[in-house]
């Protein structure tokens, strides 16, 4: 069996590369900070090292990795790796919120919701209902002082707007992945059964924009920018009753519930299904197994 010191050992190394980039980015933003606060209008981001959504959920578990670290890692034993450790989640924390990709501060939310809901329940200490609001007024706080928050929030307000007036959304981030769902769901409910089959989703797709939606440019036609659309329109109601069930099943887990560092790679990977078919990806399949594959070898690791 693997030691816990081992598996903490990679875990240190996981968030410190995720600090590391983090404070790349961020000191980038520094030096352009017009120019990049101005291209949150425009559906850019902040240049990261990797595709910016997998990347968002990356830092999202960094930071819920720094807690675990701290509460109970065998080597952050010392005030000054306690610091340490605390120093580099509480900057991941909030340059999360600088970074401002919807994807990972769902999911961080998300987490620290059920994580407190979790600890309410198993330690019976209604002290932990104060943190409660404590989260729901931080992002609050975040949007009107992060001008790239700001300004990505009303970015998809605009694009949400245009969208459901029935206006083109060609050229528009947000309103594209909202058309690529609305798409792939009326595929699916074409094919109910078994769906087009995985291989056929791009061709199906294709020929809808062709026929439905000419103003829509090549390069903006997307496949379903959700996994469980993109599920039942590649296998229909049949695959997206196996796959949900698939999902629920981790959830039975009751170990999952006692690791804040499991619990965040599962609720990042299950959130970010919502806007993304990150298992399509190969970036979102090893994100999705390795970590998870990892958060489980350290709950029945030694020590």
């Amino acid at each position: 069996i693997i030691e816990r010191k081992t598996t903490d050992r990679i875990l240190v190394l996981f968030v410190f590369l995720c600090f590391a980039t983090a404070m790349g980015s961020f000191i980038y933003y520094i030096m352009h900070f017009k120019e990049v606060t101005e291209s949150y209008k425009h559906a850019k981001t902040i240049p990261v090292v990797i595709e910016h959504i997998r990347y968002s959920l990356m830092l999202t578990i960094a930071f819920f990795c720094s807690i675990v670290l701290y509460i109970s890692s065998p080597i952050i034993k010392t005030p000054l790796t306690k610091k340490i450790i605390t120093g580099m989640g509480l900057f991941i924390f909030i340059f999360l919120h600088i970074l401002s990709i919807r994807s990972g501060l769902l999911a961080l939310y998300a987490t620290a919701f059920i994580w407190l809901l979790v600890m309410i329940i198993q330690k019976r200490d209604k002290r932990f209902l104060l943190l409660i609001p404590a989260a729901l007024v931080f992002p609050v706080i975040m949007y009107w002082f992060v001008p790239s928050l700001h300004n990505k929030v009303e970015y998809m307000v605009r694009d949400i707007t245009r969208f459901a007036s029935g206006k083109s959304v060609n050229n528009y981030s947000d309103g594209n992945r909202l058309l690529s769902m609305k798409i792939g769901t009326e595929i699916g409910l074409e094919h109910p059964v078994l769906g087009v089959g995985s291989g056929d989703v791009e061709q199906e797709m294709n020929k809808a924009y062709e026929t439905q939606y000419p103003d829509i440019d090549p390069h903006n036609r997307l496949i379903p920018h959700n996994q469980f659309v993109y599920i039942f329109t590649a296998l229909g109601f049949t695959g997206l009753f196996i796959f949900i069930i698939c999902l629920l099943l981790p959830v039975f887990t009751k170990e999952i519930f006692t690791d804040v560092f499991c619990l965040s790679v599962l609720v990042s990977s299950y959130s970010s299904f919502l806007s993304e078919a990150t298992l399509e990806v190969q970036q979102g399949i090893v994100l999705v197994s390795l970590l998870f594959s990892l958060a489980y070898i350290r709950i029945y690791s030694k020590g």
